[in-house]
């Protein structure tokens, strides 16, 4: 490699040609799916480029949620992530992805309403009704457009932009019958005309500013006078979005961190041009601290360091008194900088905040800072100092480095690469970048590290068909046809994976069920749709619960009444017919953190005393005109026969997001001690994998682990499924242990013994997945992947044999119950009969520390890993060195699963030991 090439000038730009597919193939699904939508302004480009511009949406508020889902699910079809997500007066998205070689952008404000803190200001309705066609792409007529943009102006910057104003007035007479009533509507009949004047110059006395204020005041006292509760009620929960920002961030803290000649400057050039774009917004710099205060040398008279450092080591340490002012006046500048220059930038709008060195210099660098003090000290006053969202730690070899910047002697440059490699393992938000590769793979692997990082604050919405919740609860197998209304796109997707006829705009006579949303307390929406329905029809409400009372108006009676937790994104669906279904299917669940569990158990408390409030914010009602009783080929009947006893109810739980998703269900019998575990698959990929948990159960059942495994009772088909029912785990519920107790050790003892062989690596099915994964793989890999890749594909380590045996792929605290001395493990579904040794007691350990915490850091992590499987070995009378083998092919295939910033890290070290080795 070239010495020089980091200091090459390399940007990443959007690629025009993946930008114009992903604008295309957004507006062509928002037609397919017949949404109200029409774009606001700038959309001379589209739906071919957005010319370095973000779309502005207003969307039907009856639409908004398939209109998200929608564009969730494009983004998810082109390898995006949603790194920005927060709303106001607006909800304001951003996406970015990688797809095929490059990297594209689409900044996106949604808006149900034209509106000025929580008050419209103009009539949405009226916009989307005047929309036009462009290019095939619904757009505002451009009367309405400019007007809009000139009171959006005036309300919210007591200004407008240049030559908005001029085009206003002319928009206003080409419509003035349409304008006049609606303007005098909002802000009253004197505004208007004051307004009016000012638009055609004949007024030129007033100020912008002062017509601002003029109607800001008239929108508000004449919302008011005429819905004082509703206008209060507006301006509240406008104040609680604006507030919220305070406590989630739009913006994003980003620190890199390096020593001269790593590359920092080329990768901040080339970050730069994609994050731009994506946030739609210039990213923000800072320079080793806030420079909130200013420097000590300004601060005595001294002249100040102009430019790039030639010798940072030249400066002799200051004394211990001195090195420790200089510690506390900084570590003030970075406390009081940051809460009065970097958190409002990252408050106000989607920002991205990066700084070229931090606080950390001064650990891992003190003679560059001139500090001459114990490290106990500066590590004790850097937990004060606020900490960045990513870490991003440059390195290479230091002979790469030194020909690069030769300020620094080797020897130096190997220690402080080598102290940040360690810096980088003992932090979860750390990520480090070998910048020994080519300029392009850096860069990418540093907008990778970034956007996968704030893309973790807002997990995607999921948008599949293969949910078989509606197949389950909904009383007849098939229908003449399902109308739907005001529901989430993944509802309507599921619904139509599951019936043959779902429309989500009337265009049938007559229809056997209505499925209606989160806004079905707005009786004037769904009531008038009820003429639609049979006699004999359903009735279905998601989100939260109608009521009684609107029930009783709509001539309704409830069949059966589920409630969906977590209220944001419902996995668990419990019966609420019943006190003791309730409880019993609040215990089927136990959440690993300590925050869900304290709220779980609270629920459970309230619901033991009969208050069932909390349940209502997501619940499935199932409602008809006339007491319906249950079908005889539901589940419910279907299972009752087979076993043989009557089964009251069913509590579902969908807690996987994996391909081989399928539903878990608890079957309610009268008698608590035969509850039963079904397991119900639809797709192909869900029967693969509840066969293979059906082989293992069978190869289990006459094994010494008999009764430490889940019963298998049957397996057989209901209507389309396939079913598994299984005895319920007779332990009781309790919190999960998050270590691995000698019982655990017991288990994976016994498990070892399962078809145990010894085989060649590239005869196991994990060296094939990864094989087969890299070879297809779309998206940047770091180089200590690459690293570690090498290694476990070369013939040398691929004809090593390794110890196989039955593994149970997910042995994870969630899927164990222990108690006292007795250990019960389920979810075999991910059992592989030639599973590689020590891969469940991988798993366990970095699962609990990775998804519950803490993490110990990388370094840590391995050491224990180690620990633990050497203990095994020694247990199950397995050679030690399997354990060298075993541990680089989980580490990939877990970032095959899921890559993690915690999985890089620990390939990253295991890579190093492979070239240190070599």
């Amino acid at each position: 490699m070239n010495p020089t090439i980091m200091e090459q000038h390399v940007t990443k730009e959007t690629s025009p040609d993946v930008e114009s597919r992903i604008l295309q193939t957004l507006f062509d699904r928002l037609n397919q799916n017949s949404i109200r939508y029409c774009v606001l302004r700038n959309y001379a480009s589209l739906p071919y480029t957005l010319d370095g511009s973000d779309i502005d949406m207003l969307i039907d508020p009856f639409d908004m949620n398939r209109a998200a889902s929608v564009i969730e699910s494009v983004v998810r079809e082109f390898h995006g992530k949603r790194i920005c997500d927060y709303a106001v007066h607006t909800h304001i998205v951003r996406y970015c992805g990688y797809v095929e070689g490059a990297w594209w952008s689409l900044p996106i404000d949604l808006f149900s309403d034209l509106e000025y803190r929580g008050l419209p200001y103009f009539d949405a309705q009226e916009v989307l009704h005047r929309a036009r066609l462009h290019n095939d792409v619904r757009i505002a007529s451009a009367e309405d457009a400019c007007f809009i943009i000139f009171l959006k102006d005036l309300l919210f910057n007591d200004r407008a932009r240049n030559g908005i104003t001029e085009k206003a007035y002319p928009a206003y007479r080409q419509n003035e019958q349409v304008y006049k009533p609606l303007l005098e509507n909002i802000f009253g009949k004197r505004s208007t005309e004051f307004l009016i004047l000012c638009l055609s110059g004949k007024n030129e006395i007033y100020t912008r500013r002062s017509l601002a204020h003029r109607l800001r005041r008239s929108l508000s006292i004449r919302s008011l006078q005429r819905k004082p509760l509703w206008t209060l009620r507006c301006r509240c929960s406008n104040m609680i979005q604006r507030l919220g920002r305070l406590f989630r961030r739009p913006g994003f803290w980003v620190v890199v961190l390096g020593t001269d000649g790593s590359g920092k400057s080329t990768i901040l050039d080339g970050i730069e041009p994609v994050m731009e774009s994506a946030l739609h917004n210039r990213i923000q710099h800072g320079h080793i601290r806030p420079h909130w205060l200013p420097s000590l040398a300004r601060l005595f008279g001294q002249p100040e360091q102009q430019g790039p450092v030639s010798n940072p080591h030249e400066s002799r340490p200051s004394g211990f008194l001195g090195s420790l002012f200089r510690l506390v006046y900084y570590s003030l500048d970075y406390t009081l900088g940051y809460w009065g220059r970097v958190y409002p930038s990252l408050v106000k709008r989607p920002a991205l905040y990066v700084f070229d060195r931090y606080y950390y210099d001064f650990i891992l660098d003190p003679r560059r800072v001139r500090l001459a003090l114990p490290g106990w000290i500066t590590r004790i006053m850097g937990a004060m100092i606020p900490k960045p969202d990513l870490i991003l730690c440059l390195g290479a070899d230091a002979e790469q480095i030194h020909a690069r910047k030769p300020e620094l002697p080797p020897k130096e440059i190997d220690r402080q690469v080598h102290s940040l490699k360690r810096f980088c393992a003992a932090h979860k938000r750390a990520f480090w970048i070998d910048t020994g590769g080519s300029i392009e793979q850096s860069l990418d692997q540093a907008l990778e590290a970034i956007t996968s990082a704030m893309a973790s604050r807002y997990p995607m919405r999921q948008v599949s068909g293969t949910d078989t919740f509606w197949k389950i609860l909904l009383p007849h197998p098939s229908f003449d046809g399902i109308l739907t209304h005001e529901i989430e796109q993944e509802v309507l997707d599921g619904l139509k994976h599951c019936y043959d006829i779902v429309d989500a705009t009337p265009r049938r006579p007559q229809y056997h069920m209505l499925v209606t949303g989160s806004n079905h307390r707005k009786e004037q929406i769904w009531l008038p749709l009820l003429d639609r329905i049979r006699k004999d029809g359903y009735f279905v409400f998601t989100g939260r619960y109608p009521g009684k009372r609107l029930l009783r108006k709509a001539g309704l009676t409830v069949m059966s009444r589920y409630a969906g937790l977590p209220a944001h994104r419902p996995r668990l669906f419990i019966p609420l017919q019943s006190a003791q279904g309730t409880n019993r299917g609040l215990l089927f669940h136990v959440p690993g953190s300590r925050k869900l569990r304290f709220t779980w158990s609270i629920v459970r408390f309230l619901a033991r005393l009969g208050i069932q409030k909390p349940l209502h914010h997501y619940t499935i009602t199932l409602c008809s005109r006339n007491r319906c009783t249950r079908q005889p080929n539901d589940l419910i009947a279907f299972l009752s026969k087979c076993l043989g006893y009557p089964i009251g109810d069913l509590v579902l739980y969908g807690g996987s997001d994996t391909p081989q998703r399928k539903t878990t269900v608890l079957a309610l019998a009268t008698d608590d001690g035969q509850d039963v575990v079904v397991k119900i698959a639809d797709t192909d990929m869900a029967k693969k994998a509840l066969k293979q948990e059906t082989d293992a159960l069978r190869k289990l059942a006459d094994s010494p682990l008999t009764g430490q495994v889940p019963k298998l009772l049957f397996e057989d088909h209901w209507r389309e499924y396939t079913l598994q029912v299984q005895q319920k785990c007779p332990l009781p519920s309790r919190r999960q242990i998050p270590t691995l107790t000698p019982i655990h050790t017991a288990f994976l003892v016994k498990l070892t013994e399962q078809g145990k062989q010894t085989i060649p690596i590239a005869q196991t099915s994990v060296w094939k997945q990864i094989q087969d994964a890299f070879d297809n793989r779309n998206g940047p890999v770091s180089l200590s992947v690459q690293q570690l890749l090498t290694r476990v594909l070369s013939d040398g380590f691929a004809h090593s044999p390794v110890i196989c045996h039955r593994i149970h792929g997910d042995f994870a605290p969630w899927n164990i119950r222990l108690h006292r001395e007795k250990i019960m493990v389920y979810d075999w579904e991910d059992s592989e009969p030639k599973g590689v040794a020590f891969t469940d007691t991988f798993h366990f350990l970095f699962r609990q520390a990775w998804l519950v915490g803490p993490w110990p850091g990388a370094d840590a992590m391995i050491r224990k890993m180690r620990a633990t499987a050497e203990l095994l070995a020694e247990k199950a009378e397995i050679d030690r060195i399997m354990i060298d083998r075993a541990l680089p092919l989980w580490a990939l295939a877990q970032f095959l699963h899921a890559p993690s910033n915690p999985i890089v890290q620990i390939i990253t070290f295991l890579g190093d030991e492979f070239v240190a080795k070599t």
